[in-house]
């Protein structure tokens, strides 16, 4: 089961890296934070560099979340558990898992979609990410390379930003 921990924005690393040497190995399989790939121009170039796709969370995957709950007790650094109004620790929906593994894959790393801007500022994905999920983008801005797209993530709407790289541009008279 997948379980989201809200941090300190920045100190995603640092919290997987206390949570990796502070939980037992039988109960941790593994801690994360998404990450996002994008196209960003530095000194007059374009380069692909990497962001935090939820800034603030750090995802967990254990099979024993009752032990799991006690031993993050001993984690400094840690905002809140993420759960219901009661104070449950609640995994994170089937759907919600498939969003994260599907963009991130192992790495959870979401790459860059590769797309063509033809007449009227359409835009067709060629490949990458947002290949299926064209009817679920929102916004498109060209200038910084991204593609917003909606989706239900803890039990509310979220826009996630996803990177884009244009390989093309046609003419637009």
């Amino acid at each position: 089961m997948w379980y989201v921990i809200q941090v300190k924005n920045g100190q995603e690393n640092l919290t997987c890296q206390l949570i990796q040497t502070i939980i037992t190995d039988d109960t941790l399989i593994e801690c994360f934070f998404p990450q996002r790939e994008r196209m960003r121009k530095i000194d007059g170039k374009w380069n692909v560099i990497k962001e935090k796709l939820f800034p603030g969370y750090v995802f967990i995957v254990t099979d024993n979340p009752e032990r799991l709950f006690l031993q993050l007790k001993n984690v400094p650094k840690l905002t809140k558990l993420l759960g219901d109004n009661e104070g449950s620790f609640i995994p994170l929906k089937e759907k919600e898992v498939y969003f994260i593994q599907r963009w991130g894959g192992n790495d959870h790393v979401a790459n860059i979609s590769k797309v063509i801007i033809e007449k009227g500022n359409k835009v067709r994905i060629l490949e990458g990410n947002l290949k299926d999920y064209e009817g679920e983008i929102i916004k498109v801005n060209l200038h910084k390379r991204i593609a917003v797209v909606r989706t239900t993530f803890m039990g509310s709407t979220t826009d996630v930003h996803m990177g884009i790289e244009i390989l093309q541009k046609e003419d637009m008279d």
